[in-house]
């Protein structure tokens, strides 16, 4: 349902266009061990960082020196992660579950994404342009606080 394994996929594609990257990724769910196994073999210790599951009273300080949040699920009820991380201006690049479509658009906060490759081509556009990605970054906060605005004490209570 999470579609973890994509990020095989992206590390991958990433690599093969040359474009320089670094990744953090929360969690430990089943997928944890093969990934790792991947940036072992492929030797991208140093630019994909495993940080295992992340007590959500830290995740303040996981989000402070991103600029991206990618996420391939089937479905999702919020996602929380998104909220969490549009409220601290990152760049989603994410599939088009829960709340994604009320909250990302195109050219103006971030990326929806189908496939491994569409996410491939939006990080390589990102990281290609730093004006572009401040631009999108800027329009995820601003996305997030209109939505915020729009339902009041929700959003607060769900985050």
């Amino acid at each position: 349902n999470k579609r973890s394994m994509w990020l095989i996929n992206i590390m991958d594609g990433l690599t093969a266009r040359n474009v320089s990257f670094e990744m953090s990724i929360a969690g430990d769910g089943e997928c944890y061990e093969p990934i790792k196994v991947h940036i072992a073999e492929n030797h991208l210790e140093n630019c994909v960082h495993m940080c295992g599951k992340i007590p959500h009273e830290e995740m303040d300080d996981f989000w402070r020196d991103k600029h991206v949040f990618i996420n391939f699920s089937v479905s999702e009820g919020g996602p929380l992660t998104l909220f969490e991380s549009m409220s601290h201006g990152l760049v989603p690049v994410v599939t088009n579950a829960g709340s994604a479509s009320r909250l990302v658009f195109a050219d103006k906060s971030g990326y929806i994404i189908d496939s491994p490759q569409t996410a491939v081509d939006a990080l390589t556009e990102l990281a290609g342009d730093m004006s572009r990605c401040e631009r999108l970054q800027q329009g995820a906060m601003d996305a997030f606080l209109a939505l915020q605005r729009d339902m009041g004490d929700p959003v607060e209570s769900f985050i």
